[in-house]
């Protein structure tokens, strides 16, 4: 009956393990899922509710699958009978084995939580069902040396490795071992009845939990055919079951444990054969770098003989290139993230991303899904990831300017250019880069901006006078409009109209420092049929207003508007005819403005600064307002008009994004 049940589960799993195999040249980022990790998040215990909105919130992002570790320091995450359970920590020390690391403790408040979530579910079980509902792939992480709590161990120190005097050290299972080596085959045996797509061995360890103290304490090395051995056995184990093998293995052919850790003192050293992993047919995937810090220089290096890296390049660029060269086309290779941070995940992601590009890998396991649900826009940043891997979200420089403006037929921006002290308009072919003046000689123009039917617009002004002159100083800028070398003065009057935009119909929207006669700024139009009235008229007496944006519909105007000198600006819409209705879609915590519609109406870019950020961004937010992204250090952002790429200006020079559909 036992057995009938089993085969039972695993035909119902079957039907959700229909998971689709990515095109071919498709990158792909998993996501790893520690829920011992996840009880800071979860303090009442993860329930089936939260870990189904984890899934969907990952499948959104369009990760490939997630990697559940299935055990903590030898405590396992699920029912067992031969890993430690959560009720029996923490265990006894025996000495001396464990006397160095006695004081080595789960932090207190993470187990409450961890027994909850065990109370309300078998976890892997509902991980496994979610997963494979939305499509994704499900792995279990497995540790292969993280197991100083492991109960087994605990009363077998015969199975860990031992120090050259034989001292004995906790978690190292020792791979030689014959006794070691089955209750591990064992253990993992114990997760077949879940029907994962595979398991992800994680070859690294927490060093830092084994906090080696004495300086001349040294273990030796494990010959790599042991440790290969293990995983050809457990390969040939997980075979019938269809699961497959994701190796983590680090860099430079060894594994080294060192103290103090990510130094040159080595204490324990595990060759790894990843050659034969792939010739043999043990590994199905390998992830580079496992548990290593390859986008910098530390000790751990230097102890694998590089001392130093040419400047803009990493460790990752002296290793990976051997493990291209070998496994490309046999095996995909994946590289390991680092332990991603809320605060630096935006740029560790980046950096991932091009060591994929640049060195021709095949995607990221990004470690882990904690600091990702602390990250307001965590799944904007994964889909821009996925996008960079194949080329895309990478800046590019385009010319020197400020202010961008693509054409309505996608082949040329328009610009203005700061030339000896007074800013013109150009026209830039994309295309061939070919360049042209649009503006005359004799006054300053800025803000260019596209009409429907191609036609050019800017505001035009005295050249003895700046673009940023008091608002007061009536000098006369008005709104000009360029087509087929044809000059056509849309506004008049000595008065600063600026800001010019187009609404779908053609009615031009524009700033203007004088309403009806008063020194009031204002929002106004200029129907096609040359009428002109207020939009948006001054809702406090010292209100300024910026860049108008009509929604692609024609029924939302955006602009940014601010109402005293030293308060911020703010990204404001409101219904095309009702003058008095607002609604802000930033808050007073960031300065915004230059807000510009993505062509389906989907998505606002806007610049902004908030605190934190070093300088002017360029931030993604959707037409509500909600899910709020930054995406590139810049000013003035402009859609091209399929909405693939993103035009800007950042230190006087314009630079663009290719971003394919990763926008949706």
């Amino acid at each position: 009956m036992k057995w009938c049940a089993y085969f039972a589960l695993v035909a119902m799993f079957a039907v959700f393990a229909a998971v689709a195999a990515p095109a071919a040249g498709e990158k792909s980022v998993y996501v790893t899922v520690d829920p011992m990790d996840e009880t800071t998040i979860y303090k009442a215990g993860m329930t089936r509710e939260d870990l189904r909105a984890l899934v969907a919130k990952y499948s959104a992002a369009g990760v490939r699958g997630l990697v559940w570790r299935v055990q903590h320091l030898g405590i396992a995450g699920y029912p067992t009978r031969l890993l430690t359970k959560i009720d029996e920590y923490p265990p006894k020390l025996p000495e001396p084995v464990y006397e160095r690391c006695k004081d080595r403790k789960i932090t207190a408040t993470k187990i409450p939580p961890f027994r909850k979530m065990l109370e309300n579910m078998d976890p892997l079980e509902e991980a496994v069902k979610a997963c494979h509902e939305k499509g994704l792939e499900l792995y279990f992480f497995v540790d292969i040396f993280d197991e100083m709590f492991s109960k087994f161990l605990l009363a077998n120190t015969d199975c860990l490795v031992s120090t050259k005097d034989g001292a004995k050290y906790p978690g190292l299972r020792d791979y030689s071992n014959e006794k070691a080596v089955r209750q591990k085959l064992d253990a993992i045996a114990e997760l077949y009845r879940y029907a994962p797509d595979g398991l992800y061995l994680c070859t690294s360890c927490h060093a830092r939990h084994l906090k080696f103290p004495e300086p001349d304490m040294a273990f030796g090395t494990l010959p790599g055919a042991k440790f290969t051995d293990f995983l050809a056995r457990l390969k040939a184990e997980c075979r019938p079951h269809g699961i497959k093998l994701m190796v983590g293995t680090a860099l430079g052919g060894s594994l080294d444990f060192s103290s103090p850790h990510f130094s040159e003192h080595v204490k324990y050293r595990i060759e790894l054969e990843w050659k034969r992993w792939i010739d043999e047919g043990i590994a199905d995937s390998l992830v580079l770098g496992d548990y290593e810090c390859l986008w910098r220089m530390d000790g751990l290096w230097q102890a694998k003989g590089i001392k130093s890296v040419a400047p803009g390049r990493y460790p990752a660029d002296v290793f990976i290139p051997e493990y291209v060269r070998y496994a490309k086309g046999r095996v995909p290779l994946l590289v390991f993230s680092g332990w991603l941070t809320v605060r630096q995940c935006r740029d560790q992601l980046r950096e991932c991303a091009d060591t994929v590009r640049n060195l021709g890998l095949d995607g990221i396991l990004a470690h882990e899904s904690m600091p990702l649900e602390g990250v307001p826009d965590s799944n904007a940043q994964l889909r821009r990831t996925k996008g960079r891997m194949h080329g895309r979200w990478v800046e590019r420089e385009v010319c020197r300017g400020e202010a961008p403006s693509v054409s309505p037929d996608g082949r040329s921006i328009a610009f203005m250019r700061l030339d000896d002290h007074r800013y013109a308009v150009y026209v830039r072919s994309i295309q061939d880069g070919a360049e042209r003046r649009a503006s005359p000689p004799g006054f300053k123009a800025i803000d260019p901006r596209w009409r429907a039917d191609g036609a050019l617009a800017y505001s035009a002004g005295n050249e003895t006078k700046s673009a940023y002159v008091a608002r007061n100083d009536k000098t006369g800028w008005n709104i000009d409009a360029s087509k087929d070398g044809r000059i056509e003065q849309l506004t008049s009057g000595r008065v600063r109209h600026t800001c010019p935009s187009f609404g779908p119909d053609g009615t031009l929207y524009f700033v203007s420092d004088v309403t009806d006669g008063a020194d009031a700024a204002s929002i106004q139009r200029r129907e096609v049929s040359g009428g002109f009235s207020v939009c948006v008229p001054s809702a406090k007496p010292r209100a300024m207003f910026g860049d108008p944006s009509v929604s692609p519909d024609g029924r939302l105007l955006l602009r940014a508007e601010a109402y005293a000198y030293n308060r911020p600006w703010q990204i404001v819409v409101s219904p095309m005819g009702e003058k008095e209705k607002r609604t802000f879609l930033t808050g007073a915590d960031m300065a915004a403005y230059a807000p510009a519609w993505s062509p389906d109406g989907r998505w606002i870019a806007f610049t902004g600064y908030r605190e934190g950020d070093d300088g002017w961004h360029i931030y993604f937010m959707s037409a509500d307002g909600s899910g709020m992204s930054r995406v590139a250090k810049g000013c003035n952002p402009a859609f091209a008009p399929d909405g693939t790429t993103l035009y800007y200006d950042r230190d006087g020079r314009i630079w663009t994004i290719d971003m394919g559909g990763d926008l949706h």
